[in-house]
């Protein structure tokens, strides 16, 4: 690859090796990855880009109570962070004080429906 103002050589590209330029947007909204990929082929041999521990999908946990900035997430990644962002604003927008009105009659109902549902299973002789 040469640099077509300057003449400069700024690389090579060698059978069976993959090569692309990125646009901005691409690079800025995937720089970790694309940072660790290069490092990965420049310094560790090509070892493989793991994902970084606490995704959900690796079983991470929240609780930071950071939000990933949109710029730096996936096209759906972005969509699910303005559905978190629209869920925060429908909450903060709901009356400050909300009361569920529960007493013993409500419980008494609820287990004699119980005990009923037992009956019939236990008459119908079902396991």
């Amino acid at each position: 690859m040469v640099d077509g103002a300057t003449g400069e050589h700024l690389g090579e590209w060698e059978k069976g090796e993959a090569y692309m330029i990125l646009s901005r947007d691409t690079y800025a909204n995937n720089k970790h990855l694309v940072d660790e990929l290069i490092d990965t082929s420049l310094y560790r041999g090509g070892a493989p880009v793991r994902p970084k521990p606490g995704y959900f999908a690796d079983g991470g946990v929240g609780g930071t109570g950071a939000v990933p900035s949109v710029a730096g997430a996936s096209a759906s990644g972005q969509e699910l962070i303005r559905a978190v962002e629209r869920v925060e604003d429908a909450v903060r927008a709901l009356p400050s004080r909300q009361y569920i009105g529960w007493d013993q009659t409500d419980t008494a109902a609820i287990e004699l429906e119980l005990n009923y549902r037992a009956q019939d299973r236990e008459h119908a002789a079902i396991r």
